[in-house]
C-alpha cells in the first residue's frame, strides 16, 4: 500500500496516470471544438438560406413595383398633351396626383447632355443609357449626392418636336416600401453597384454597401448571388445578395437587394457543445485510474532494470523475470540481462586488446612477443589454436607461429599460394575455411592437426600489402560468428599497426619533406637543410652558395602542351639539375618552376659561377615532348653565405633578387647578389608584381561621333603598387619591353581580356568589339598567333571581338611581319595607334592590312586653332 501512494504520488503511476487524463481531457476539448464548428456551421447556413429567401421574395417586388411606375409614366406621358402655352404643367399635376406614386417631377430643359443638374441633385448617365433614352425609354438613375435612402428616378424624353425636354420623376418614398413578412430583426436593403443605397428598412453597417455592389453584374438575371459574411466592431454579419433583374427601365449601374442580419456568436456554439459532451469527463478519470493500476503492479521490476542498467558497465547483473509481468517487460528485462552479459564480453575483449597493444607498442623484434599476443587472442577469441604466418613476398614461404591450449609450439615454415594470399588481399574484414585444402590452406595444416576443424582467418596488411595471415580454429563451428569476426578483425589491425610502424614512419617522412613529382627535396626539407648548413659554416668558418633557378616562360608548355607535358619537363630538369652537382650538395624544388641548390664548400665565387654555367648549359639541350623540341632556358640567382646572408630568408631573398636581376638583362643567365641589388628602381618590381597579381585591366569606352551609339571598349591597362599608387601603362611598359618581361605581361592581358569577354558574354552584356595593345617583342614570338588561338577557342570567343593596336614601329620591323599577317588571316582587327609621330608614309600603310589608324593626341589637340592640323586630321 505504501508503495502504491508513492507511486501515486511521485511514481511512474502517478504521471502516467496525469498522461492519460491530460490526454483525454485534450480529445474531449477536440471533439467540443469540432462539434462548436459544425453547429456554427449549420445555423449560418440555415440562416443565410432564409435570407436567400427573403432577398429574392423582395428583389421579385422591387422589379414588379418599378416595372408599374415606368407602364404609369409612360400611360400618363401618351394621354396628357402638352399645354397650348408649350408647357406640361398638365402632365406634372397628373403624375404628382394619381395614385400617389411620384414626388417630385422636373422638366429638364433640351440641350442637358448625359451629365445634369436637377435643383440640388447631379445626375451622370452613361453611353448606354443615354441611347436608351434616345430611343424612348425610361432610364433608372440616382443622384451623385444622395438625398437619403427611398430615392428612385425615372428620366423620359417628352413628345414633342426635337429639341426634346426629359422628364425626371422622383418615386414617392412611401411607395415604395416592400412587403412586410421578413423577420423584424433583419435589414432589407437595395444598391447599386456604385454602393448608392436606394432603400433600406433598418439602419445598415457601412461595409453592407462594398459587399453588394462587389457582386453586381456576375450573375445572370434572376439569380441569386450567394452568401456574404463579415465581421464588425466584434459583431458578425451574415447576408444575402440577390440582383434586381430590370427589364422595363434601363440601368448601366444594376441593382441588387440584400438581406443581412447579425449572426449567432460562435460561443453560444461552444457552450452548447461542451453540455453534450460534458458526461465524458467522468470515462476520462476512469481511464486514468485503470492505467495508474497497471503500471504501478510493475514498478518494482523497472526498479531492478534501472539499477541494473546503472551497474552494466561495472559488473554483470541479471534481473529476476517473473510470469506475471506484461510480455513487453518481461521482454525487456530478458534484454538487458543478455545486454550486461554481451556488455560484461565486451569489457573482456577491451581488456585483452589493450594487453596486445602494451606487447606491440614498444616496437623492436616483437617475434619475442608473439606467442604472448597469440595467447590473448586465443583468449579473446575463445578459439581452440590460433596461428600466425608471416608473409616473405621475395620467396614466397611463409614462417608460421602457432598457440594452442597447452602453450607455443615450434616455428615450422610453409609455401604459400600465390591466389590464396590474393584472395586475402581484397578480404581485410575475414574469411571463414570450413574445407581445408592441401597447398591452398598450408598454412591451416599444424592448426588442423591439433583438432580443429573451422577456421576464421584474416589478412594483416602493411603498406597496402598481406604482411602476415591471422588464423583461429574451432573443433566445431562457433556461436556469435558476428562477434569474431569483429574481434579477429582488430587483432589483425592491430598486428598491422605494428609491423608497417617503420615503413609507415619512413613513407610519412617522404611524404612531408619530398616532392612527389620530381622526388626533390620541398621548400620544408631545403629550408632544413640550409638552416643546418649555415649552422656548419657558422661553427667551421667554412662558406658556400645558394643558387636561385627560375624557368623561363615555363607557362608558354602548360598552356601549348598542357599540364602533363609540364610535369614531364619539370622531372627532366630535376634530372639535370642532380647530374650537375656534386656528393653532398643539395638540389630542392621550392614548388612550380623555382628550384634551388645549395652548394657546400665553396671558397670562390668562381665555383659557383661553374655550376651555374653546367646548369644553364644543361638546360638548353632540346627536350622532346608533345612531338617536337622544346627548348628552355634558365634565370638564375647566386647568394654565398654566409657574407650574403646568415639567414634562410635573408639568404633566399638575395638569392631571389639576383634571379629577378638575371631576367631584367634578358633571362638565360646567372647574376650574383651585390648590395645595389637591394635599392632597385620601382620598375624593376614587375617581375614580384605580376606574381602576385598587382595588375589590372581598365575599360574604357568608345562612341561612334556620329550617332553616339558604341564602337568599342578599348582595355588599358594598370599597375596596383602596394600602399595604393595606381600606376599607367606609360610609366612602366617601356621598363617592362626593356627587360623582357611585355611577353609575360601581354600573355596575362590577354588571358584577362578574354576571361572578361566570357563573362560578360554569359551576363548578357553585348562588345562590339575589345582593343587590346601589342607590343613588337611579342609579335616577334613564332607562337604568338598560335596561342590566341586556343585562347579564343578555350573561352569560346570569335577573333572578330579583337582588334589590337600596334605602333608605327611594327610595320616596319621584318621580325613582325610573319605575325601580323597570321593574325590578319585569323580575323582579327588590326589599328595602327598614335599614327603621325613616326615615319611610316601612306604607301607603307596601304600595302599592310591594317583596317584603322588612330591619330596621335599632340595633332587632336591642335585641330581647332591650327589649320594644318586640320587638314592632317581630315
Amino acid at each position: 500500500m505504501r508503495g502504491n501512494r508513492f507511486a501515486l504520488f511521485g511514481g511512474m503511476g502517478r504521471r502516467t496516470a496525469w498522461a492519460v487524463f491530460a490526454g483525454g481531457l485534450l480529445l474531449l476539448v477536440l471533439s467540443v471544438l469540432l462539434q462548436a464548428g459544425k453547429q456554427h456551421r449549420q445555423y449560418r447556413d440555415m440562416h443565410q438560406q432564409q435570407l436567400r429567401q427573403s432577398a429574392q421574395q423582395a428583389a421579385l417586388a422591387m422589379r414588379a413595383r418599378l416595372a408599374t411606375a415606368d407602364k404609369l409614366l409612360r400611360w400618363t406621358m401618351d394621354n396628357i398633351p402638352r399645354d397650348p402655352d408649350g408647357s406640361w404643367e398638365s402632365l406634372q399635376a397628373r403624375l404628382r396626383r394619381d395614385p400617389g406614386m411620384f414626388g417630385s417631377v422636373v422638366v429638364l430643359e433640351a440641350g442637358e447632355g448625359r451629365s445634369f443638374t436637377a435643383g440640388p441633385r447631379q445626375f451622370q448617365m452613361t453611353e448606354r443609357e443615354h441611347e436608351a433614352l434616345e430611343a424612348a425609354r425610361s432610364v433608372l438613375l440616382a443622384p451623385h449626392t444622395a438625398s437619403g435612402p427611398g430615392r428612385f428616378y425615372l428620366l423620359r424624353e417628352l413628345k414633342e418636336p426635337p429639341p426634346r425636354r426629359r422628364l425626371l420623376t422622383e418615386l414617392h418614398e412611401d411607395w415604395q416600401l416592400l412587403p412586410a413578412g421578413a423577420d423584424p430583426a433583419w435589414h432589407l436593403a437595395a444598391f447599386d453597384a456604385r454602393g448608392q443605397l436606394y432603400y433600406s428598412t433598418r439602419s445598415v453597417p457601412p461595409p453592407i454597401a462594398t459587399q453588394s455592389s462587389a457582386h453586381l453584374g456576375s450573375p445572370g438575371p434572376g439569380d441569386a448571388v450567394g452568401n456574404i459574411a463579415w465581421s464588425e466592431s466584434g459583431t458578425a454579419w451574415v447576408g444575402a445578395v440577390m440582383p434586381i433583374a430590370l427589364q422595363a427601365v434601363t440601368s448601366d449601374s444594376g441593382l441588387a437587394m440584400v438581406a443581412l442580419a447579425e449572426d449567432r456568436s460562435w460561443l453560444v456554439a461552444f457552450w452548447s457543445a461542451l453540455r453534450t459532451q460534458a458526461t465524458f469527463v467522468p470515462l476520462v478519470l476512469l481511464a486514468a485510474l485503470l492505467c495508474y493500476r497497471v503500471v504501478s503492479r510493475h514498478e518494482q521490476t523497472l526498479g531492478q532494470l534501472r539499477r541494473a542498467l546503472g551497474q552494466m558497465p561495472e559488473r554483470r547483473v541479471k534481473v529476476p523475470v517473473s510470469p506475471r509481468l506484461l510480455e513487453e517487460v518481461r521482454l525487456l528485462a530478458e534484454s538487458c540481462n543478455r545486454a550486461s552479459e554481451a556488455i560484461q564480453q565486451q569489457n573482456e575483449t577491451r581488456r585483452v586488446l589493450d594487453e596486445i597493444d602494451a606487447l606491440l607498442l614498444p616496437g623492436g623484434d616483437y617475434e619475442n612477443v608473439i606467442d604472448q599476443v597469440l595467447g590473448r587472442v586465443r583468449a579473446v577469441t575463445r578459439s581452440h589454436n590460433v596461428g600466425l604466418t608471416l608473409v616473405e613476398h621475395v620467396t614466397g614461404h611463409g614462417r608460421l607461429f602457432v598457440v594452442n591450449a597447452t602453450g607455443g609450439a615450434p616455428v615450422t615454415r610453409v609455401q604459400l599460394d600465390d591466389f590464396m594470399v590474393a584472395t586475402l588481399r581484397e578480404s581485410e574484414q575475414g574469411l571463414t575455411v570450413v574445407r581445408c585444402e592441401e597447398g591452398r590452406h598450408s598454412f591451416l595444416q599444424p592448426l588442423l592437426g591439433n583438432g580443429s576443424t573451422f577456421f576464421w582467418v584474416w589478412p594483416v596488411m602493411a603498406g597496402g600489402e598481406v604482411a602476415a595471415i591471422l588464423a583461429v580454429g574451432y573443433a566445431e563451428p562457433p556461436i556469435g560468428s558476428a562477434s569474431i569476426a569483429e574481434t579477429g578483425t582488430q587483432c589483425a589491425q592491430r598486428l598491422g599497426l605494428s609491423l608497417a610502424s617503420n615503413a609507415r614512419a619512413e613513407r610519412l617522412y617522404r611524404q612531408a619533406h619530398f616532392d612527389p613529382l620530381t622526388q626533390l627535396p620541398n621548400r620544408l626539407l631545403f629550408r632544413d637543410q640550409l638552416q643546418s648548413e649555415l649552422l656548419s659554416v657558422a661553427q667551421s668558418g667554412g662558406s658556400g652558395a645558394l643558387l636561385y633557378i627560375d624557368l623561363d616562360h615555363f607557362k608558354r608548355v602548360n598552356d601549348s602542351l598542357g599540364h602533363e607535358a609540364g610535369d614531364q619537363l619539370l622531372s627532366i630538369i630535376a634530372q639535370r639539375l642532380r647530374g650537375c652537382v656534386k656528393e653532398g650538395d643539395t638540389v630542392a624544388r621550392l614548388g612550380g618552376d623555382e628550384f634551388t641548390v645549395i652548394l657546400r664548400d665553396v671558397y670562390d665565387a668562381g665555383e659557383a659561377a661553374a655550376v651555374a654555367d653546367r646548369v644553364i648549359n644543361s638546360l638548353r639541350k632540346p627536350i622532346h615532348l608533345g612531338g617536337r623540341d622544346n627548348l628552355v632556358r634558365a634565370s638564375i640567382g647566386i647568394a654565398l653565405f654566409p657574407a650574403e646572408g646568415a639567414g634562410i630568408d635573408e639568404l633566399l631573398h638575395n638569392a631571389d633578387l639576383a634571379m629577378y636581376r638575371a631576367k631584367e638583362l634578358g633571362r638565360g643567365g646567372a647574376e650574383f647578389y651585390n648590395a645595389k641589388m637591394g635599392q632597385r628602381s620601382a620598375d624593376s618590381g614587375m617581375f614580384r608584381a605580376l606574381s602576385r597579381r598587382e595588375f589590372s585591366l581598365f575599360f574604357q569606352p568608345q562612341y561612334r561621333v556620329g550617332d553616339g551609339s558604341l564602337a568599342g571598349i578599348e582595355a588599358l591597362l594598370r599597375w596596383q603598387q602596394p600602399g595604393g599608387v595606381l600606376r599607367t601603362s606609360a610609366e612602366f611598359v617601356p621598363a617592362a619591353e626593356e627587360s623582357g618581361l611585355i611577353v609575360d605581361l601581354g600573355a596575362w592581358v590577354m588571358e584577362a581580356a578574354c576571361t572578361q569577354l566570357a563573362s560578360w558574354r554569359e551576363a548578357g552584356v553585348t562588345v562590339p568589339v575589345l582593343a587590346v595593345n601589342l607590343s613588337v617583342q611579342q609579335l616577334r614570338e613564332a607562337q604568338f598567333a598560335t596561342n590566341l588561338r586556343r585562347q579564343l577557342e578555350r573561352h569560346r570567343l570569335a577573333p572578330t571581338a579583337f582588334t589590337f593596336e600596334i605602333s608605327e614601329a611594327v610595320l616596319t620591323d621584318e621580325g613582325s611581319q610573319q605575325c601580323i599577317r597570321e593574325l590578319s588571316e585569323l580575323g582579327v582587327g588590326l589599328t595602327l595607334d598614335d599614327f603621325g609621330t613616326g615615319n611610316t608614309s601612306l604607301a607603307n600603310l596601304r600595302r599592310l592590312p591594317v583596317q584603322a589608324v588612330k591619330i596621335d593626341r599632340s595633332f587632336v589637340e591642335k585641330v581647332v586653332g591650327d589649320h594644318a592640323a586640320a587638314a592632317l586630321a581630315s
